[in-house]
């Protein structure tokens, strides 16, 4: 089945008008998983108040020493791949 403004149309602009329209389409749908992927992530962000582009470099540390907060582990060169035998052990 054909639609009627496709009926007397060569085969040739049929497929290119079939294919852009699946283009328009898949477009679409890409743009609203973006849009949508950037509301949740607006939504789900924790704020901050904190205007400055980077953590001070003792942001761990007064994290780490209130009573109530868990403890941030602290970084280990072998922490990332414990294959390696930590030189700062020995």
């Amino acid at each position: 089945m054909v639609p009627i403004i496709y009926a007397h149309v060569d085969d040739t602009l049929r497929r290119n008008h079939i294919v852009m329209w699946g283009e328009i389409g898949t477009t679409l749908l890409i743009f609203a998983a973006l849009i949508y992927g950037m509301m949740a992530l607006g939504e789900y962000t924790q704020q901050d108040d904190d205007e400055r582009v980077l953590r001070p470099t003792d942001y761990a540390q007064q994290k780490g020493t209130s009573g109530d907060a868990p403890q941030i582990p602290r970084y280990r060169p072998g922490m990332l791949n414990p294959r390696h035998k930590d030189d700062s052990s020995s």
